[in-house]
């Protein structure tokens, strides 16, 4: 696709907006926009979206797990690779 997108940040304060706006050739074709409150990021507010949303974990896991069943199904094999790939994090005392 031949397009290009725009996008808005405005201020964060108690509000945080973002906006995404996309043009092709022949004008604006999307635009979507997300708003969210702040909040405390604290052992209280995180219970309090989890209670909100119990199964969020578990439908994005499924979601995922879905997806891959389908690439199995159309035939998507595994291959695996022939080298080792070497953690570079070291921790020295």
């Amino acid at each position: 696709m031949d397009c290009q997108y725009f996008f808005k940040i405005l201020k964060p304060g108690d509000k945080l907006s973002v906006i995404i706006d996309q043009y092709d050739k022949d004008g604006k074709i999307l635009f979507a926009s997300q708003d969210g409150v702040r909040n405390d990021l604290n052992s209280t507010q995180l219970i309090k979206s989890y209670l909100k949303h119990p199964f969020m974990t578990l439908k994005i896991i499924s979601a995922i797990h879905f997806e891959a069943f389908k690439l199995w199904l159309k035939g998507l094999r595994l291959v695996k690779k022939k080298f080792n790939i070497k953690n570079n994090l070291t921790f020295e005392n």
